[in-house]
């Protein structure tokens, strides 16, 4: 099985859930703040690990943008 997973940026402006969540409530939580609470996630963004490495590489991003940052050390099949 393969997964994907994409980094984003909230940059700003209204946040409107889509139609499958409309009315819904909405908050921003602090990674450690999503695994302390008592609330389910989604068994796809249930994995600290995954969770703490997308603000790692946010953080190097924003704070390097002209730097290329190596998301993966190369594997070798040897």
């Amino acid at each position: 099985m393969l997964s994907i997973y994409y980094l984003m940026v909230y940059e700003g402006g209204e946040i409107v859930p889509g139609n499958d969540m409309a009315g819904s409530a909405w908050r921003w939580r602090r990674v450690d703040e999503l695994f302390a609470s008592s609330e389910p996630l989604h068994p796809s963004a249930n994995d600290a690990w995954l969770l703490r490495r997308a603000v790692e590489l946010y953080r190097l991003w924003h704070n390097h943008p002209d730097q290329e940052i190596e998301l993966q050390e190369v594997i070798s099949n040897q």
